[in-house]
């Protein structure tokens, strides 16, 4: 067991951090800043999504640039569900959500927008979209709560 403070925040949150990674994290062409990187592993890391669907939206990507899931190593693989695997159940208990949207567009057909593989991790309620797949169509941020600090034991 250990334990795990999750802070989650938009990126217009200017409190001050220590810099573990000043240089940010490669996420395809673009460079998340560490502000937006909760939660991390020798092989993955979680931050929030700049344009969340609901609020809590966060997304979940291994340290190393691949464009599709069968580019992952076992290990990359398996890491990446691990996280969100602990993850998730934060998410669900600090947005009050009845049920999670976990999902992989892999490829740019299956709607991949960044060509880094990803996994969306997204707190839902009854009533957040009025049929449960319009989700995947929505493409404007959802206006939320700033912060959301939570400190919990996970085993």
């Amino acid at each position: 067991a250990f334990k795990l403070q999750l802070l989650l925040f938009l990126p217009s949150d200017r409190r001050r951090r220590v810099m573990t990674n000043p240089l940010g994290f490669r996420f395809g062409q673009h460079v998340i800043p560490e502000m937006q990187v909760f939660f991390q592993t020798a092989l993955s890391y979680a931050f929030t999504n700049i344009k969340p669907l609901v609020p809590g939206h966060i997304l979940v990507s291994p340290k190393r640039v691949v464009c599709r899931v069968a580019e992952l190593t076992p290990q990359e693989a398996a890491d990446l569900m691990v996280c969100a695997h602990r993850i998730a159940p934060i998410l669900q208990k600090a947005y009050d959500a009845t049920s999670l949207t976990i999902a992989v567009q892999d490829g740019k057909d299956a709607g991949q927008s960044v060509a880094h593989v990803h996994m969306h991790v997204m707190p839902r309620k009854v009533g957040d979209f009025s049929n449960n797949d319009d989700v995947y169509h929505k493409v404007t941020a959802v206006p939320g709560k700033n912060m959301v600090a939570i400190t919990i034991n996970i085993s």
